[in-house]
């Protein structure tokens, strides 16, 4: 029967879900900053009339530090509305095959 773990192994756990999350944060980051300067048109959000759009995101040469310093969710938030963008461009949708 195993021991409990002991403080360091708690340790080496966390350190390493700490990693991870990090890494999480960079590949959604370059995600992001990949998709504004290949869709600079692709609305991100929208403010009364106003559509705010990817390229606003990559305006500047410290673009990639301001997509970093933005929060995780909002990071999110804007490549669905990127994808969702592109998927309805795209006249056909891929379908199911099987159930």
């Amino acid at each position: 029967m195993k021991d409990r773990p002991n403080a360091q192994e708690y340790n080496n756990q966390m350190n390493d879900l700490s990693n991870k999350v990090e890494k999480l944060k960079q590949v959604v980051a370059t995600r992001l900053y990949t998709l504004a300067c290949m869709h600079p048109e692709a609305p991100i959000d929208g403010i009364t009339n106003d559509i705010i759009k990817a390229k606003s995101l990559i305006g500047s040469n410290r673009s990639k530090e301001y997509i970093k310093m933005m929060r995780f969710d909002t990071q999110i938030k804007f490549i669905g509305i990127i994808e969702k963008w592109l998927a309805d461009k795209h006249p056909f949708q891929q379908g199911k095959l099987f159930n």
